[in-house]
């Protein structure tokens, strides 16, 4: 599958509070354009490739484009919403799960344990799993959008930045390695194993559909409540959280774990480029770019948008001017 559809997929099954954290790829991919110096309309063709790569074979001269600086300045942008979404979010969940690993510790002590809430207590294990899988999965396809939209800015303004820019940048970003993320999702799978003896991916298969979301809606619930208890500079309250149970409970979690398997294998296969092999292997995924740029004008709602201001045509001397190393600091 390509990465596109992936990242559509992704921004589709997250809930809507994830809508502005992700990485502009088609944005990133529009100003490569103007790096490139190819017109608005054309599409990105080979014969074009090599006549920019030749012109900027020296790193040094990206610092003479405007261009050039707004697409890192972009690509830094996006990965500050990123992190700070991520380790928001990540936050949060923490906080959720302090709250139900005190829930479950309250029903093991009660001298007659409810039923029900244990029940609750199970529902909010497999919400929560849930949400931490697409976090997880948050992480996954924007540290693979961002690796791959440095690939093709090289592919095809002649620079090579990527190899330096992920080791000194975005590797060291708090979503490129999220071992806080993952212990908690263990520890999820640990309150789970202990109330029902079984894991939630083999509870998952051996529930109803109907008893599936009956189960993830009581968990929603239990897990909007928490937030509710805690304090606003903690967890926000959730607004609805009956009406948002019942449409996040809608997501299975079969989906979420093929979605996040095909996240992973984009992350292991741009981890795994090296500066030799890295432009070779930006061709895997062109055909699925140069349609999208084609396309992208039609799609868009016709709709007045604000034009940025026209760019000099040389660099100002204390503005524009940047050399690579500015780049990556």
């Amino acid at each position: 599958m390509k990465f596109g559809k992936v990242l559509t997929q992704s921004i589709e099954l997250s809930s809507s509070e994830y809508e502005r954290s992700w990485v502009n790829y088609k944005q990133l991919k529009r100003i490569i354009k103007d790096c490139a110096q190819i017109p608005k309309h054309d599409k990105l063709i080979k014969e074009k490739l090599v006549e920019v790569a030749k012109m900027n074979a020296d790193n040094e001269s990206i610092r003479e484009s405007a261009n050039e600086m707004n697409f890192f300045r972009t690509l830094r942008a996006d990965m500050a919403k990123i992190a700070d979404f991520f380790v928001k979010t990540q936050k949060r969940y923490g906080d959720l799960l302090q709250h139900l690993e005190e829930h479950w510790k309250q029903h093991q002590e009660a001298k007659e344990p409810n039923q029900t809430t244990k029940t609750e207590i199970m529902g909010a294990c497999v919400a929560l799993f849930k949400e931490m899988l697409l976090l997880e999965n948050f992480a996954l396809i924007n540290f693979s959008g961002i690796s791959k939209i440095l690939k093709k800015h090289d592919k095809w303004t002649g620079y090579n930045t990527r190899t330096k820019f992920v080791e000194q940048v975005l590797n060291k970003q708090p979503f490129a390695t999220y071992s806080q993320l993952l212990t908690m999702i263990h520890r999820v799978e640990t309150i789970f194993m202990d109330a029902t003896g079984s894991t939630i991916a083999q509870h998952d298969d051996s529930t109803g559909p109907q008893e599936r979301t009956l189960e993830l809606q009581l968990g929603y619930t239990m897990l909007a409540l928490s937030q509710d208890e805690a304090p606003p500079a903690v967890a926000p309250p959730v607004a609805s959280p009956a009406t948002k149970a019942a449409e996040r409970s809608k997501v299975s979690l079969h989906a979420v774990h093929a979605l996040r398997d095909e996240s992973f294998s984009f992350k292991k296969t741009e981890e795994s480029l090296s500066p030799t092999n890295s432009a070779s292997n930006s061709n895997s995924d062109e055909d699925d770019d140069t349609s999208s740029l084609a396309s992208d004008a039609s799609k868009r709602p016709k709709r007045k948008r604000q034009e940025a201001p026209p760019t000099p045509s040389s660099p100002s001397p204390t503005r524009q001017k940047m050399s690579f190393a500015n780049i990556l600091n």
